[in-house]
């Protein structure tokens, strides 16, 4: 008789072994890995725009034309928004923190100077070039987490995560092949 075992009774070293072995495991494991990440991209991207300063973006696994514009007139909408999603999810490094700060003062300093005035102009300047370097800060950080997430972390999500939150006693395991099964029942309607 084969020896099977019920997901939540194995040891980390037999679970290791089970996302080893079972390739449909690990497919559902990288889908729900960036579908949560999504999730909170999108959690992120919403704090962002919580004082309506983006124009635009798109952000995703697949997407190679990724992008976060602010919208012209809104750059201190924009900052609040980046400040915000700082403290929030501290999405960007911490040394970042000083350079948003800078950037949040010359707008400061740029909203009480005469619109006239030359000061006005390069104000305006420098800080258009501030708000698409964030920009593209933004992007980059985006891209870094969804791109550096697959291939890298499924069988520590799998360890540390999915096997405890996602799978229950419905699930077994062949412990001579570490082959995993779920058991599924249905109620079939004929009406």
């Amino acid at each position: 008789m084969t020896n099977i075992k019920r997901i939540d009774e194995l040891t980390t070293e037999e679970l290791r072994k089970v996302f080893q072995n079972n390739a449909k495991l690990q497919n559902e494991i990288s889908e729900d890995m960036q579908e949560s990440e999504m999730f909170w991209a999108g959690e992120i991207l919403d704090v962002l725009n919580e004082y309506g300063g983006l124009s635009s973006w798109d952000i995703g696994f697949c997407n190679r034309n990724q992008h976060i514009t602010a919208k012209d007139g809104k750059e201190r909408e924009f900052i609040e928004g980046v400040k915000k999603a700082q403290k929030d999810y501290g999405f960007l490094p911490d040394g970042e923190n000083v350079y948003i700060e800078y950037v949040d003062e010359l707008i400061m300093e740029w909203k009480n100077v005469d619109m006239y005035s030359d000061e006005y102009v390069d104000l305006e300047e420098k800080i258009a070039e501030h708000i698409s370097n964030i920009e593209r800060l933004l992007t980059e950080q985006f891209t870094k987490n969804l791109d550096g997430l697959l291939g890298t972390y499924e069988e520590d999500y799998f360890l540390e995560f999915y096997a405890d939150a996602r799978m229950d006693g419905d699930y077994h395991v062949n412990m001579e092949t570490f082959e995993l099964f779920e058991c599924v029942s249905y109620t079939k309607s004929y009406a």
